[in-house]
């Protein structure tokens, strides 16, 4: 009886603070926690929503390295393709001044000015306008905001363009300047005097010079500025050039003296391997100018007479005029070019001629005709006034000028006459500008 007595105490003390404290159970590690709480998701049906997070979260990571995969692919592909474009210039001119390159034109200013005094050269180039003084070279947009100027010293400087460089050389000089539409990207000296510079399709150019034992040269040289054809003449004298638009032909005007009459060789060359493609020779013709339309037909002009030929060598007009051809311009669709009389000194006649051969427009004009400029739909004339006549219907607009431009010049469907130090807007979309 006492024996239990004593058991039933036992169990009735009452626990120490040290025995409650030795009670408390102990905290797990944190793997133990996070199994706690894996089986608490699961207790209370959470494990649903960890595992639609982790399928969520796994997509996003895959289509984001789809996504760094495509732009690098992306970007690499960019390079490539413009590789001939890319250099130290270029990219050192577009972190300068990347809004200039990346903002368009809102408007066409009517008056584009220069920073230019005297000798000012000046085309249009891809919307733009590209001007040589001798001071230096500068483009400007049609707006009439400078993208730059590259200070060049110059002498009587002469300007050609193409569609994808543009290039200024001075008169009787040796060194050739090419740019783009952001910088200078090239310059090369060669050993003789430049006589002339055409542009061809993408880049491709050629240039008029000579050569030690030869009266002329012509030097043909692809978009990376290698040249891939050298044309030699040691009989005659080449006077005018031409690539097709095509990039596929080089045309060249040789003359030279029989009888004591001028002789006229052209000669059209295949690029791709040098063949001969197209002769022909006209006598008591001094060559002026050679020139493609874009169908990659061509034209002769010599000093009293005019040629329009097909792509395939076939005559498609003939002028074999007694007059003194003079001014000559050419779009890819039209050729226009002036006639003066030795007879009638005050009148001046014009002829524009379509690619086909077919006679579009014969101007008779009281007074001298200085420059002509070309639209698809329009020939402009600078004479006492500005007209303006229409290839469609022959209509005629006069407008009157406060002053004496130097020349005309066409940037696609507007005209502008050149000063000095300025470009004034004539000629808007098919509509006179006054």
């Amino acid at each position: 009886m006492s024996d239990l007595r004593k058991q039933n105490n036992e169990h009735d003390i009452m626990p120490t603070a040290t025995e409650k404290k030795s009670k408390v159970p102990k905290a797990k590690n944190t793997a133990d926690n996070f199994d706690d709480f894996s089986s608490l998701d699961e207790r209370f049906g959470q494990r649903n929503k960890n595992e639609y997070y982790q399928r969520v979260s796994s997509s996003y990571r895959k289509v984001k390295l789809v996504l760094v995969i495509m732009l690098v692919i992306v970007l690499l592909f960019a390079i490539v393709i413009a590789s001939d474009d890319l250099s130290y210039s270029n990219i050192r001119y577009m972190l300068r001044n990347f809004t200039e390159i990346t903002t368009k034109d809102s408007e066409r200013a009517s008056t584009v000015k220069f920073s230019a005094e005297t000798n000012t050269a000046c085309e249009a180039f891809s919307g733009k306008i590209a001007v040589a003084c001798d001071e230096g070279v500068s483009l400007y947009r049609a707006s009439g905001k400078k993208i730059f100027t590259e200070a060049i010293s110059l002498f009587e400087p002469r300007l050609t363009v193409g569609d994808k460089y543009f290039f200024v050389w001075s008169s009787g000089k040796d060194r050739l300047y090419i740019f783009n539409s952001v910088s200078l990207v090239r310059e090369e000296k060669f050993d003789y005097p430049i006589y002339s510079v055409v542009a061809g399709a993408d880049g491709c150019y050629a240039v008029l010079t000579e050569e030690s034992g030869v009266t002329s040269a012509v030097l043909v040289y692809n978009k990376n500025f290698q040249c891939i054809l050298k044309k030699s003449v040691d009989s005659g004298y080449v006077s005018s050039i031409a690539l097709s638009p095509d990039g596929a032909l080089l045309s060249s005007a040789a003359f030279t003296t029989r009888n004591g009459q001028y002789v006229t060789r052209l000669e059209n060359i295949q690029l791709s391997d040098g063949s001969v493609t197209f002769e022909a020779e006209h006598v008591d013709a001094f060559p002026l100018e050679i020139g493609f339309f874009e169908d990659s037909g061509q034209y002769f002009i010599g000093s009293a007479s005019v040629f329009v030929y097909s792509k395939y060598g076939e005559f498609l007009y003939s002028d074999k005029t007694a007059s003194s051809v003079r001014a000559v311009c050419s779009t890819g669709k039209h050729l226009a070019y002036l006639v003066s009389s030795a007879s009638v000194s005050k009148e001046s006649e014009i002829k524009v001629v379509s690619a086909d051969g077919v006679l579009s427009a014969d101007v008779m004009l009281d007074g001298s005709v200085f420059d002509i400029a070309l639209t698809d739909y329009s020939a402009v004339f600078l004479s006492s006034d500005y007209i303006i006549v229409s290839l469609e219907d022959g209509g005629r607009t006069d407008i009157k000028k406060s002053n004496n431009p130097a020349s005309l010049f066409a940037d696609g469907q507007h005209v502008y006459s050149l000063f000095s130090d300025r470009a004034e807007l004539i000629l808007s979309s098919g509509e006179p500008v006054t």
